[in-house]
């Protein structure tokens, strides 16, 4: 059989005219563009929008979000054919302006008028709006006041290309504190102590000036301030409530305060009765008010008379008082005290030709005669330091006046005994025979003491009667010896006690160690009051083997056991010895006999035994 099928097959023709057209080409970002594909002979559209992106519609739109300048070209093809527009579209994107308002969220208060400024200030046009349903104002800065709230205040910028931008602001509103105070009383004396209180309301924080330079902050709602100067102040009370302010002021008044003040003639009586004159030296005051303790007497005059008819302490008062009705008040005490004698001894037993002292416990005098007994005649003073050169038992007695008047005396009898000093004195013997040291032997010899107290060079003291006292260098050494009797009196005597210097010295012949005596088992010269000394031990070929110049209290110390300097036995041989010596004098050993001739030599020989 036959069978037919038939498709219909599309030509395109093989030539493409691309063309579009923008909507828009210039304009605010974000800025949208809508382009109208015109092509002829095209079934398909790629397109470059110049700001990195692409697009695959027949008809597209973009949107660009950044400023600047972007060119547009397009790409047309069928699946035969391909072609591009010949030229590019250039679409401009206009910034937006960065507008901003100067000031941040702002806190203020009611009646205030608050400003508000852009940055920058150069853009086309303004337009205000405050969020309070006021109208919207075209000025550049404007100044606008608020009721209590929170509001939005929004500033629209318009640049010269047209393109708008907004910011805003919050504004929060506070009604302001209404600041009062109240005194207790606005005029008063010096010193004048004001009570304060404070009725403000709305108020958080407060702030007090009082006119003379003082100050309170804090939140006291009542507090009391002492003016000390007269004059007229303005006390000043500030109160806020969260950045809102308010004042109020009052004028207090400090009078001026007299001054109260006065003297007596006399200012003191020894004797009575006793008519006074009071004198008045009160300044800025017109009356006065006059109270006498003791006697019951007031009065009113400038400057009274009074009269005392015995002995006593009496308090006078005087209140001053200005004509504004301030007082000042002054006080004083007018006595009517005759003289009492009256003193102590701190013991009643003094050392013979010792100074001591009495206690005056006198009162009310102003001259002191004093009679020690021995006949001596009075000794004018009030502190009276005196001494008795003969022992016994003395009288004293005591006289006392005031102002050339009034007297009292007291006689204390046989009140001071004088005790007799003793007498320190002392010998002493040396022994040179104690090894190493000179020791002193001390024979107390004084007379009428009991204790006993010895200084030795300022170094060592001792309490014993007849002590024993060693010295270990030869020289001269002060000694002092004070003794005191049983009453305290105490005598000193100090000698000075010089030594004879012992100095020599020998040198052995031989040792034999491990041998015979300890004495004989070394090689040790013997001497004393040596200063300086070096023994040195020499072999036959004159090489030193040993050698020491240590002392102990001018003693040679360090013994020579027959070893070498490094610690090894040497043999039995003659050896030859030096020695160089200086004594505490300062002279130098000449050196040991040689046999039986009268030759000295620092220098001989040691034979070694074993």
């Amino acid at each position: 059989g036959i069978d037919t099928s038939y498709k219909v097959l599309r030509v395109s023709p093989n030539n493409i005219k691309p063309f579009y057209n923008a909507d828009v080409v210039e304009g605010c970002q974000p800025l949208t563009v809508h382009f109208t594909n015109y092509s002829s002979g095209a079934t398909h559209s790629t397109w470059d929008f110049g700001d990195g992106t692409v697009g695959y519609d027949f008809d597209a739109t973009h949107t660009y979000t950044k400023a600047g300048d972007y060119y547009v070209k397009m790409y047309a093809d069928n699946g035969c054919a391909y072609d591009s527009t010949k030229s590019l579209t250039k679409i401009t994107v206009y910034p937006l302006p960065d507008v901003k308002i100067s000031d941040p969220d702002t806190i203020d208060c009611i009646g205030k008028f608050i400003s508000f400024k852009p940055i920058p200030t150069n853009l086309k046009s303004y337009l205000w709006d405050f969020g309070d349903n006021s109208p919207p104002t075209a000025t550049l800065q404007p100044a606008h006041s608020f009721n209590e709230g929170r509001f939005r205040v929004r500033v629209m910028g318009e640049s010269s290309k047209g393109c708008i931008n907004y910011d805003s602001v919050y504004v929060r509103i506070f009604s302001p504190p209404v600041t009062q105070f109240s005194v207790d009383t606005a005029v008063g004396c010096q010193p004048f102590n004001v009570k304060f209180t404070n009725t403000t309301t709305n108020a958080t924080n407060y702030f007090w000036t009082f006119g003379d330079g003082g100050s309170v902050i804090g939140d006291s709602l009542n507090l009391q301030y002492l003016y000390l100067k007269e004059g007229a102040y303005k006390a000043k009370l500030f109160s806020s409530n969260l950045g809102c302010r308010d004042s109020v002021e009052k004028t207090i008044t400090v009078l001026p305060k007299p001054t109260s003040t006065f003297i007596t003639n006399p200012a003191s009586s020894c004797s009575f009765p006793v008519i006074v004159q009071t004198k008045n030296q009160s300044k800025n005051a017109l009356f006065y008010e006059w109270f006498f303790d003791g006697i019951n007497q007031s009065t009113t005059f400038n400057s009274p008379v009074v009269k005392y008819l015995s002995q006593g302490s009496y308090p006078i008062t005087l209140i001053a008082i200005s004509e504004k009705g301030c007082r000042d008040t002054s006080s004083n005490t007018f006595n009517v005290i005759p003289p009492k004698a009256d003193f102590e001894a701190k013991s009643p037993i003094v050392c013979q030709n010792s100074f001591f002292s009495l206690l005056n416990k006198s009162t009310n005098a102003d001259t002191y005669y004093w009679d020690f007994g021995d006949n001596k005649g009075e000794k004018i003073t009030e502190l009276p330091v005196y001494r008795y050169k003969n022992t016994g038992f003395y009288t004293i007695k005591l006289k006392v006046t005031k102002d050339g008047t009034c007297v009292d005396s007291i006689t204390k009898n046989n009140y001071i005994e004088v005790s007799k000093l003793p007498l320190a004195a002392f010998d002493y013997d040396i022994d040179y025979d104690v090894p190493e040291v000179a020791q002193v032997i001390f024979l107390n010899k004084s007379m009428l003491g009991t204790k006993f107290y010895w200084e030795f060079d300022d170094v060592d003291t001792t309490s014993q009667v007849n002590p024993v006292y060693p010295y270990n260098k030869l020289n001269a050494f002060h000694v002092q010896l004070v003794a005191q009797n049983d009453v305290g009196c105490t005598d000193t005597v100090t000698k000075k006690i010089v030594f004879d210097l012992i100095k020599t010295l020998y040198v052995p012949t031989a040792l034999t160690p491990g041998m015979g005596s300890r004495l004989t088992g070394v090689f040790l010269p013997k001497g004393k009051g040596l200063k300086n000394y070096t023994l040195q031990i020499f072999d036959q070929f004159g090489s030193v083997i040993w050698e020491s110049s240590k002392l102990r209290n001018g003693i040679p110390a360090e013994a020579w056991d027959g070893t070498d300097l490094n610690g090894n036995p040497l043999p039995p041989d003659v050896y030859v010895w030096k020695v160089n010596a200086e004594f505490e004098d300062g002279t130098f050993w000449k050196g040991q006999k040689l046999g039986d001739s009268n030759t000295t030599k620092p220098i001989g020989t040691v034979t070694l035994i074993r």
